[in-house]
């Protein structure tokens, strides 16, 4: 499982699309892996159901990663939503394999 992280105002954190990641204090993921081709630098992103705002500094696609500045003190555990107000979001599966394989299988 992944850890409950304390961020800090001010601290740089790295927003990976790596979702194997399990994250720390530098550096956490989401499962969202069109986000480096969704934001650009100065995108505000919140975490933790907006309790954590980040501003994105700079994009890193071929590597999957997103550098930003933590805006203020948050504690962000695993699986918390996140929004990216005023972007359109691209595609986000909201059906897992595993829900097709249920649904075939019911």
């Amino acid at each position: 499982n992944a850890p409950q992280i304390s961020l800090t105002r001010g601290e740089f954190l790295t927003v990976t699309t790596d979702f194997s990641f399990l994250g720390d204090k530098s550096k956490i993921a989401i499962n969202y892996p069109s986000l480096p081709e969704t934001v650009d630098s100065g995108t505000t992103i919140l975490l933790a159901g907006g309790t954590c705002v980040l501003t994105v500094l700079s994009v890193d696609a071929p590597a999957g990663e997103v550098k930003c500045r933590v805006e203020n003190a948050a504690v962000v555990e695993p699986y918390q939503i996140v929004n990216i107000p005023g972007v359109a979001i691209k595609e986000v599966a909201s059906v897992t394999a595993k829900d097709r394989t249920d649904m075939e299988s019911f």
